[in-house]
């Protein structure tokens, strides 16, 4: 995602991940080199360093903190778009709230691998939801549960069961913990990059709102896409809110 949007000029980004690059990391992270991974490098470091040899004048800005930060909240309340390229639902639904109290459109990007077990693979497919304030979220969709939601929040708390998570973000039912999948994650980059510039500069000849969400399946030769739907009864009632104390009204960002 930096790379493209910053190959396409965008002004300014920032870049938010509390992970250092690992060696584990070298085969799916554009820009990353075995020297960053042995020196224990912030990965927004090393996409900034990558985004400035550019010299085509994005600003950029880096957290190396988790979206559960007061500061990281604000940063992104000021941003014209959010892109979110993660796993975990609580992180997902920060986000999702996020957009809807500040009213900015949030793309969410996701992509799966199913193994067999057996050194096999079942399924490989990935989407790009485009959510706009006051429409559907995440939940209406379908994506996630609340419930699901407060699991993740107590995953996050407790180190053991994050870092569990984090290894089974990618690949359900095998063990590998350096998934070859570059080419996916920046086929599913490119599909939100060009739902961005859809919506800047409309090409289609059917209307945007029919793409609302868009889902391929290389495993399975389908590429279809969805319409926006009801407006999410939970969100809904928290568009336009912006700055509140606690922020977001999360008790977790409480000074």
């Amino acid at each position: 995602m930096i790379e493209q949007l910053a190959r396409n000029c965008v002004g300014s980004l920032v870049l938010i991940d509390p992970d250092h690059v690992e060696e584990k990391n070298l085969n799916r992270i554009v820009n990353t080199t075995m020297d960053d991974a042995r020196a224990g490098l912030p990965k927004v470091e090393v996409a900034a360093r990558a985004v400035h040899a550019m010299g085509l004048g994005t600003e950029v800005r880096t957290y190396v903190k988790t979206l559960f930060d007061r500061d990281v909240i604000r940063e992104i309340s000021l941003c014209d778009a959010v892109f979110g390229c993660m796993d975990t639902v609580d992180g997902r639904y920060l986000l999702n709230k996020l957009t809807a109290f500040y009213m900015i459109p949030y793309f969410d990007l996701g992509v799966k691998i199913q193994a067999d077990g057996m050194g096999g693979v079942d399924q490989v497919c990935g989407s790009v939801h485009y959510l706009k304030p006051g429409g559907s979220s995440l939940m209406s969709r379908n994506v996630f549960n609340l419930e699901q939601v407060r699991a993740a929040g107590l995953q996050r708390t407790d180190p053991q069961q994050y870092k569990q998570l984090l290894a089974e973000g990618y690949i359900r039912g095998g063990n590998e913990d350096r998934p070859a999948v570059v080419q996916l994650n920046s086929l599913i980059a490119s599909m939100a990059v060009s739902e961005l510039l859809a919506r800047l500069h409309p090409y289609r000849i059917d209307p945007n709102g029919e793409f609302a969400v868009n889902r391929i399946s290389l495993s399975h030769g389908i590429f279809d896409h969805e319409t926006d739907g009801a407006p999410c009864t939970l969100l809904s009632r928290h568009v336009g809110r912006g700055d509140v104390e606690p922020p977001l009204d999360w008790a977790e960002l409480s000074q």
